[in-house]
């Protein structure tokens, strides 16, 4: 008798904790009982080992427990909830049922979501991990090797599915050499997922799921084979599942992942507001260290310094930092010359916050004052950049639409500085250009004139990656919570003999990070000095002293 009460208090025990952990563990063990019988037993030895399992003291990744300095209770990774993964999670879930054939849609669905692998420099000199965006956007899971299983369960109809996270277990060797992982005990607690399990154990649980579906109806396998080694063991794994559902169709989820994406959440915004604002406090910092003779590689290294500083994980991606005619390479990355007095610094940089991405581009004189010819080309790009921001603010266009916007602009401006021809006719022919995009239309022939001072789009959308959600069109009407960059640029080589003397060896961009709200627009970089004396007043100021976090 007394065995059985202590059965029952050690069972209650969790619900009465103060521990919010203690009481999702609980939770999760009710949720496991309710499962398919044969699904439960290919975890049963899991959910043992979960039970029994001691509290961890360190993990792969930060949790409120071990980093209270970064994160909330409650939060799986800074600034967002459980609760926000699992509603993407549902989101998905439901996007993949409405997509499905209403005919004859599958009675069952199953995506599955792999980590990255960890890559290396040479021999066992790893670089840095990043983890697969996909999986990050729906697990917070920031550690390589997982696998995330998400699958519908017989008579319960989408978007209600069983999340499941496949993780490396914690060892002995993982604990000296690595620090330790959270491992599959601690997983769902700690991630919110519903269940967790060992990576070994995936193609079992890939082979119940397939018995515990046979004869009841088709299934879809959503699974991106180019997100992994085609020739590797999940690979393998994922076909023989699908040989294993006869009959089922195999998609890719990437679109739909990337769909969702593209439209950030408030708690998203936030943290987007925040990258912007620590990269555009770092690229303040490359301007107060500005002055004739620097180099562009001390220029990269205040940059990142000033990110990090300031609670960046990482730069966004390898930053452009060009002098003088360099600042017409678009994508100059080499960074290894120095700047000398009377020429530009062209500075494209961004950071990754918490999984979010800034991007901003400034351009200024190294010496702290721009020149005649400087200030008049400047200007001319800041107009048009300036008046790109208010027809996004006020119309919402596509981002293939912004661009033909762009080109009649610039087109004009440089009408007027006498770099190009323009007459009402070509705009005329802008305007037809205009009309076909609206009726779907994408593809359109600029004048060469132009376009060779301005080759590239635009802007792009911006988020979890630097470019983000690259499957998703371009020709799609912004929409509130949408986040774009908006970058024009006016290069001038100093090989260019068909243009004035005068303004030959100068590249100039202004990018922007613009979030898309329900009354029009906010700048995101705004903080970033932009405008002429505002620029002349940050190149060669005083150093920082201020590195708080934003």
């Amino acid at each position: 008798m007394a065995h059985a009460m202590e059965q029952v208090r050690r069972f209650f025990a969790p619900f009465l904790a103060k521990s919010n952990i203690s009481r999702r563990i609980c939770i999760q063990h009710i949720r496991e009982l309710s499962t398919s019988h044969l699904l439960y037993r290919c975890l049963s030895h899991q959910t043992s080992v979960k039970s029994a399992s001691p509290p961890q003291t360190s993990y792969g990744q930060p949790f409120n427990c071990t980093h209270p300095h970064l994160m909330k209770e409650g939060e799986v990774t800074p600034g967002l909830t459980a609760d926000e993964f699992a509603d993407r999670r549902r989101r998905l879930m439901e996007l993949l049922a409405r997509q499905a054939p209403q005919q004859q849609p599958p009675q069952h669905q199953v995506v599955i979501v792999p980590a990255a692998r960890v890559s290396h420099l040479s021999e066992d000199i790893p670089h840095p991990f990043r983890q697969a965006t996909d999986l990050l956007y729906l697990s917070g899971c920031q550690e390589p090797e997982a696998v995330l299983v998400l699958h519908s369960e017989p008579g319960r109809p989408l978007p209600e599915h069983t999340a499941t996270l496949f993780v490396q277990r914690n060892t002995a060797h993982r604990q000296l050499w690595e620090g330790g992982c959270t491992g599959p005990a601690a997983a769902p607690a700690m991630l919110g997922v519903d269940r967790a399990a060992g990576t070994a154990e995936l193609g079992r649980y890939l082979e119940c799921l397939a018995a515990d579906w046979a004869g009841t109806g088709t299934a879809a396998v959503w699974f991106d084979f180019s997100a992994v080694d085609v020739h590797g063991p999940l690979s393998g794994t994922v076909r023989d599942l699908v040989t294993s559902l006869r009959g089922a169709a195999l998609e890719s989820p990437r679109r739909a992942i990337q769909s969702l994406r593209l439209v950030k959440s408030p708690a998203e915004q936030r943290l987007m507001r925040k990258a912007a604002r620590c990269a555009s406090a770092a690229i303040r910092d490359a301007m107060a260290a500005s002055r004739p003779g620097v180099s562009e590689h001390e220029l990269y290294a205040r940059v990142e310094f000033g990110a990090r500083m300031r609670g960046a994980e990482r730069l966004a991606y390898p930053p452009v930092v060009a002098g003088g005619d360099r600042t017409n390479v678009i994508h100059y990355t080499n960074n290894n010359r120095t700047v000398d007095d009377g020429q530009l610094v062209l500075m494209d940089a961004g950071c990754e916050l918490h999984g979010y991405c800034s991007d901003i581009t400034r351009t200024w004189p190294v010496s702290g004052v721009f020149s005649r010819q400087q200030k008049v080309l400047y200007n001319t790009l800041l107009e048009v950049q300036e008046a790109l921001i208010d027809v996004v603010r006020t119309s919402r266009p596509s981002l293939d639409g912004l661009y033909g916007h762009m080109f009649r602009m610039l087109s004009e401006r440089l009408a007027d500085l006498g770099l190009v021809g323009f007459n009402r006719e070509k705009g005329q022919l802008f305007r037809i250009n205009q009309a076909l995009i609206r009726l779907g239309v994408t593809h359109r022939v600029f004048e060469e004139s132009v376009q060779r001072f301005c080759p590239h789009h635009v802007g792009h959308y911006l988020g979890m990656d630097v470019h983000d959600t690259g499957l998703i069109p371009k020709n799609l009407p912004l929409q509130p919570g949408m986040v774009i960059t908006v970058e024009p640029g006016l290069y001038i080589p100093a090989a260019d003999t068909s243009s004035p003397e005068e303004f030959r060896g100068m590249g100039f961009r202004i990018e922007d990070d613009i979030l898309i709200t329900e009354t029009g627009c906010e700048v995101l970089s705004e903080e970033c000095p932009k405008t002429v004396d505002a620029i002349q007043r940050a190149v060669g100021g005083p150093s920082p002293t201020d590195f708080s976090a934003v």
